[in-house]
């Protein structure tokens, strides 16, 4: 039986992305790129960028849902989209809008980072953020292998009733059940071991396992 089934752990917009981005090209998820080229587009329709950078999944483990999430990677083209969103929704004043350009490319550049809503019929088993003590094993695996675990998971919120307004703006599928999550894991330099998204990237994957079951989430070029 699942466990969730008792709650309506996703809202009506939540509800609406997570069947968008599982239906979207015929059940396969959107296609992206990772080069950072012109994305005026993707920029001017953060709806759909939103789209095209998120993915959800399931875990199970003897038929039973032990957690649900969705995750936004935040790349090149989401970033530019997500400061038009922010710049438009906050009226910003051109030194403003640059300043907050600056910040979030400086984020974009330092690491890998996923905003992940969470869902669990059991609050003990929604503890992304507990490192070696958590039920689940976070990693991010590129198209050659290479994986990592997260340099650093910081809970957000565990209500959206807290959740800051920069999130509730940029994330709507985040409803009341929701824990909210930043899995954030090191850019490395070049030689350094771990997953490259680059320009020549086919795929990467966010991989959620443990005793409870195992999801992955997949942004492919392909």
């Amino acid at each position: 039986m699942d466990s969730l089934r008792s709650a309506p752990v996703l809202g009506a917009r939540a509800l609406a992305l997570a069947l968008a981005v599982a239906t979207a090209g015929g059940c396969a998820p959107p296609r992206v790129q990772f080069a950072e080229g012109d994305v005026s587009r993707e920029a001017e329709n953060y709806d759909a960028t939103l789209e095209q950078w998120t993915r959800s999944g399931k875990a199970y483990a003897d038929l039973e849902n032990h957690l649900r999430v969705v995750a936004t990677f935040k790349s090149w083209a989401w970033t530019h989209a997500a400061v038009e969103r922010v710049a438009k929704a906050d009226s910003l004043r051109a030194a403003d809008k640059a300043a907050l350009k600056a910040r979030y490319l400086d984020e974009y550049r330092a690491r890998y980072e996923f905003v992940v809503a969470a869902w669990s019929g059991r609050p003990y088993w929604n503890n992304l953020d507990r490192g070696e003590r958590s039920s689940w094993r976070i990693a991010l695996e590129d198209d050659r292998g290479r994986e990592a675990l997260p340099d650093k998971v910081s809970k957000v919120s565990e209500t959206v009733r807290k959740l800051p307004v920069e999130f509730s703006m940029l994330f709507p599928y985040i409803d009341e059940y929701a824990f909210t999550y930043v899995v954030a894991f090191k850019r490395p330099a070049e030689g350094e071991p771990g997953p490259v998204v680059g320009p020549e990237t086919r795929w990467i994957t966010l991989r959620f396992t443990g005793p409870l079951g195992r999801t992955d989430l997949v942004w492919s070029t392909e």
